[in-house]
C-alpha cells in the first residue's frame, strides 16, 4: 500500500492532499526530461509517465486502494501546491474539491486552496487540457511536475494526515454551523427525569424501536458553558453505584445513574488546557483518564471515588483535584484502555513527535505515578484501537497482549506484549474505506471476528456506502497475520457512523444523526457476509432529519455506553445532552 517516490534533492517542502473524487493510482520514476518518459508496453504513448516543468513539482498519488489521497516534492510552494492539486483535477476529472497542504523541511506549513475540475480546464496551459491527456492521465498515471536531478528514493505511507485534518476540518465546519443554527443556545433543551416509553415508534419526540426513554440531561444542566458533548464512559462502583463521565468541549461533567434510570448531576472537571470538539475518556479500576485535543492537555487522572460523597454538584480543581497530570503528550484523539494489563494507550498523539500518532503507552499500575514504558509506531497514526489479551484460534498469540488498531486507511493489528518491542503483525485494507474509525471484537471468549466502522465512507460516497446507509464492515480475524475481508451490514436509514461496542452478540452503535443502532451480529460466525445481521432496536436522538431518512452529517450522538449491569444504557448527544436509555422488557 506504500508508493516508492524518487524525491527532489531540491525540494523545500512536501504536499499532502486528498481529493473527494478518486485518482488514478500509478508507480513511477521521473527523469529529468520535458517530454514524455516511456515506460514498457504494447502502446507507450497510453503508458508514459509525464514530466513537465510547472512550478517544481514531484508529484504522485498514494495506492491506498482508494486513490484519494497523495504526496508530493515541492520546489516552489504555495505556488507549485496549487499546479498540483489542477493537475490531479484533471486526471481524475475531479468534480468535489481537493484539498492540500504543505509542509517545508523547518516545519512551516500553508494550506492549498480546494480546485475543481470545471475551474482548472479553462486556466491550465493547452497541453493539459488535452483530452487524449485525461484520458492518459485516468488510464495509468499521474503527472510528474518538476525539475530534475532525481536521486533520493523513500517509501511514503498514505498521506492521511490531511484525510484527518479534512475530517475535523469538516467537523469544525459542522459545528459552527450548528452553533450558527441556534442548537447551543441557553435553555434550548430542557432537562426531565420523568421516563417516557417507546410507544407506536415514538418516545416523545424520539422516533425508537424498543429503546424507552428513561431521562435526559441537557449539557447546559450539566454544567457545561460551551453546551456542547463528545465522547462518555462509564463506572461502577463496589456497591454497585453506576457513574458516567461525560465528555464536554469544556470539560467532562460526572453524573450517577440512579436505581431508576434517573440522571443525576454530581459535578464536573473543566478542561486542563483550552475547549476543544475532541475529548475522549476511559476508566481503569475506579479512576478516570482523559485526553483531547486541546494542546498541551495531556492525560488527566481523576480519582471517580470522590463521586461516593458528593451530595451537591462541585466545580473539581485541576490541580488539588486530580490524581496526576500525565504531560508526556500534549493533544490526543482517543483514549484506549486495558484494565488486564493496567495500561492506557493514547492515540493520535501529535505526528511531529517520535511516537507518530501511534500507539503511545502509559502504564497506571500505579495512578497517581504514571510511566510511558514506549511507544507502537510502525503503522504510524492510530485513530482508535481495542487492546486485549487474545484468546482466539490463532494459537501462537493466545495470552499475548494484542491491539487491533484503527489506522486511517487500514485495520493494522500489533503485539504489545513486550512494551519496549511491539511487533506489527499485519495491516489490511479493505475496498471502500475512507477514514477508518473504530472497531470492536465480537466474541471476546472467541477472538475471531471483528467489526469496523468507517467514518467518511457515507460522506465520500465510496463502495458500498455510496448509498448514504451506515455501513459496518466485517472482518474474519481468526489468523491475525492474514485478516480477510468477509462482507458488511447497512442500517435502515442514512447517518456516519461513529463508535460502537459489542456485547453478548449485540453490536451497540453511535451512529450519529441516527443516534443508538442495536444490531444483532451473533450470526456472524455461522454467515460472515452479514446477512443475518439485525437491527433489533434504536433511539434516535436527532428528530430533525427523520422525514428524510435520515442523513450523512456530523451531528446527533457521539458515543454510547453500554455496560451497566442494570441495563441502563447512556447516550451522549453533541447538541442537546446526555440520554438515560433502557431496552424495553
Amino acid at each position: 500500500m506504500a508508493l516508492t517516490v524518487h524525491v527532489h534533492t531540491e525540494a523545500k517542502a512536501q504536499l499532502v492532499f486528498i481529493c473527494t473524487s478518486k485518482l488514478p493510482v500509478v508507480e513511477f520514476q521521473a527523469s529529468n526530461e520535458r517530454s514524455p518518459a516511456k515506460t514498457p508496453g504494447d502502446d507507450p504513448f497510453e503508458e508514459r509517465a509525464l514530466v513537465y516543468t510547472l512550478g517544481g513539482v514531484l508529484l504522485a498519488t498514494a495506492d491506498d486502494n482508494s486513490g484519494h489521497s497523495g504526496l508530493a516534492s515541492l520546489t516552489q510552494p504555495p505556488r507549485a501546491c496549487q499546479a498540483a492539486l489542477s493537475v490531479l483535477g484533471m486526471a481524475g476529472e475531479v468534480t468535489e474539491p481537493c484539498y492540500g497542504q504543505w509542509v517545508y523541511k523547518d516545519g512551516k506549513s500553508g494550506s492549498c486552496p480546494a480546485f475543481l475540475y470545471s475551474h482548472i480546464h479553462k486556466t491550465l496551459p493547452p497541453l493539459f487540457r488535452f483530452s487524449r491527456f485525461a484520458a492518459i492521465m485516468k488510464l495509468s498515471l499521474v503527472a510528474a511536475l518538476g525539475a530534475a536531478t532525481l536521486v533520493t528514493s523513500r517509501t511514503i505511507k498514505t498521506a492521511n494526515h490531511v484525510a484527518m485534518e479534512r475530517l475535523m476540518d469538516m467537523k469544525v465546519t459542522s459545528r459552527e454551523k450548528l452553533r450558527n443554527d441556534g442548537y447551543f443556545a441557553a435553555g434550548k433543551w430542557k432537562s426531565t427525569n420523568e421516563a417516557t416509553a417507546c410507544t407506536n415508534g415514538k418516545a416523545g419526540e424520539y422516533s425508537c424501536n424498543g429503546v424507552d426513554l428513561q431521562a435526559f440531561a441537557s449539557h447546559e444542566d450539566l454544567g457545561s458553558k460551551t453546551k456542547e458533548g463528545n465522547d462518555i464512559w462509564g463506572w461502577t462502583s463496589e456497591d454497585g453505584r453506576e457513574f458516567a463521565a461525560v465528555g464536554q468541549t469544556d470539560g467532562t461533567a460526572f453524573v450517577e445513574v440512579t436505581t431508576d434510570g434517573q440522571i443525576k448531576y454530581l459535578g464536573r472537571l473543566p478542561t486542563q488546557t483550552e475547549d476543544s470538539i475532541w475529548r475522549d475518556m476511559k476508566v481503569i479500576d475506579g479512576y478516570v483518564y482523559i485526553g483531547s485535543e486541546a494542546p498541551g492537555h495531556g492525560l488527566q487522572v481523576f480519582d471517580l471515588r470522590k463521586l461516593l460523597t458528593v451530595t451537591e454538584p462541585i466545580v473539581f480543581d485541576i490541580k488539588k483535584d486530580l490524581t496526576a497530570w500525565f504531560e508526556g503528550f500534549g493533544s490526543s484523539h482517543n483514549i484506549v484502555s486495558h484494565e488486564e494489563t493496567n495500561m492506557i494507550y493514547a492515540v493520535g498523539t501529535a505526528r511531529s513527535t517520535s511516537c507518530k500518532g501511534g500507539l503511545f503507552m502509559v502504564d497506571v499500575s500505579d495512578p497517581a505515578k504514571p510511566t510511558s514504558p514506549g511507544c507502537a509506531s510502525e503503522d504510524g497514526y492510530v485513530h482508535d484501537a481495542q487492546c486485549v489479551i487474545y484468546k482466539g484460534p490463532d494459537s501462537q498469540y493466545n495470552g499475548k497482549e494484542v491491539c487491533f488498531n484503527y489506522n486511517e486507511d487500514t485495520l493494522t493489528i500489533v503485539d504489545v506484549t513486550d512494551k519496549s518491542a511491539p511487533k506489527q503483525i499485519s495491516t489490511t485494507p479493505y475496498a471502500g474505506s475512507s477514514y477508518t474509525h473504530q472497531g470492536w471484537i465480537v466474541d471476546p471468549e472467541n477472538m475471531a471476528y471483528l467489526l469496523l466502522d468507517d467514518e467518511l465512507d457515507e460522506k465520500d460516497k465510496t463502495g458500498e456506502a455510496a448509498n448514504g446507509h451506515t455501513t459496518t464492515y466485517i472482518f474474519d480475524v481468526s489468523t491475525l497475520a492474514k485478516p480477510a475481508y468477509k462482507g458488511l451490514y447497512q442500517s435502515p436509514v442514512k447517518s456516519i457512523d461513529h463508535n460502537q461496542y459489542i456485547i453478548d452478540g449485540l453490536s451497540y452503535q453511535s451512529n450519529y444523526g441516527s443516534g443508538l443502532r442495536i444490531v444483532d451480529v451473533s450470526s456472524v460466525a455461522q454467515d460472515p457476509t452479514g446477512k443475518g445481521f439485525k437491527e433489533v432496536g434504536f433511539f434516535d436522538c436527532h428528530p430533525e432529519d427523520d422525514a428524510v431518512g435520515g442523513e450523512v452529517e456530523f451531528f446527533g450522538s457521539w458515543s454510547v455506553y453500554p455496560y451497566f449491569k442494570s441495563g441502563y444504557i447512556l447516550l451522549n448527544s453533541i447538541e442537546r445532552g446526555l440520554y438515560s436509555l433502557k431496552r424495553s422488557a
